[in-house]
């Protein structure tokens, strides 16, 4: 039982293959040209591109750095004014507890005790505080 199958070519209704040779449009033509006469200049722009984009990347790092630098100022700035106060808030203190001392040795009329006597005291304290 051998069939033959002969086969027909019948054209194609889908439009079929196109044998012809395609043409690039004249502007094309003009596009190819002008690249290969400026090709050194292109490469010469993407060069200068490439170096910029490194050079953001390296402002951008720099930047950064700039920005610890001055987080850590202003945490050591906060610091030292904290410290400042304290000593500033300790010396108003001993400046205060001197005067109470002074006006009540004034106020009490205590006439045991002579002036330079109470100021050798008042000294000595203020020697001892400033060592505190």
């Amino acid at each position: 039982m051998t069939e033959s199958f002969d086969f027909e070519i019948v054209p194609s209704t889908r439009g079929g293959l196109n044998n012809k040779s395609h043409q690039a449009p004249a502007g094309y033509d003009k596009l190819v040209s002008a690249v290969a006469e400026n090709f050194v200049r292109i490469l010469d722009i993407a060069t200068t591109v490439a170096e910029i984009q490194k050079m953001q990347v390296q402002a951008d790092a720099c930047i950064g750095m700039l920005r610890e630098q001055r987080l850590m100022l202003e945490q050591e700035t906060e610091a030292y004014v904290k410290k400042l106060n304290a000593e500033t808030g300790a010396t108003i203190n001993k400046v205060e507890a001197i005067r109470r001392l002074m006006h009540d040795y004034y106020c009490s009329g205590y006439t045991k005790l002579s002036g330079d006597e109470f100021s050798k005291i008042i000294s000595d304290v203020l020697n001892h505080m400033g060592n505190l």
